[in-house]
C-alpha cells in the first residue's frame, strides 16, 4: 500500500486497529537478519516454567517503532554474545478470544515476527 508516496506495512494490534511502520526501517532490520529459527532460542532464558508459542497465538498490546528497532539491536547484540540473553515473553491468556497477549516483550514479539522467527519462548503471568 502506498502513502505519501512510501510503502507502508501494517501491523494488527489487539483493537484490530493499525500500526504503520515505514518500510525502510522494516527493509533495515529485516536485512539485519542473521538469526535462523534453530538460533532463536539461544536469544532468550529458558527456564523450566518458559513454552514456546507460534506468533498465530500471540496477540501484541502495543507497537513502538523505536522500541522495535531497540529490539532488533539487543538481539544481535545477543547473538554476538556481547548482551545477556532476553527473558522469555511475558503473556497473560485471554479466555474470550483464546490467544495469549503480550504484556512485556511487544517489540521483540514483532521483530521475531519479521525475522520470521514462528516459534517465541514466552512465560505466562502468574
Amino acid at each position: 500500500m502506498e502513502k505519501n508516496g512510501k510503502k507502508w506495512k501494517y501491523l494488527d494490534t489487539l483493537n484490530n486497529d493499525f500500526v504503520h511502520i515505514n518500510s525502510e526501517v522494516i527493509n533495515k532490520i529485516e536485512n539485519e537478519c542473521c538469526i535462523t529459527e534453530a538460533d532463536a532460542a539461544d536469544l532468550f532464558i529458558i527456564e523450566n516454567h518458559t513454552f514456546f508459542l507460534e506468533q498465530i497465538d500471540l496477540i501484541p498490546s502495543r507497537c513502538r517503532i523505536n522500541g522495535v528497532i531497540n529490539a532488533s539491536k539487543r538481539m544481535l547484540e545477543a547473538k554476538k554474545g556481547t548482551r545477556s540473553k532476553r527473558a522469555a515473553i511475558l503473556v497473560r491468556y485471554d479466555t474470550d478470544i483464546e490467544k495469549y497477549i503480550i504484556i512485556d516483550g511487544n517489540s521483540t514479539f514483532f521483530v521475531c515476527k519479521l525475522w520470521k522467527i514462528k516459534n517465541i519462548p514466552c512465560k505466562l503471568k502468574k
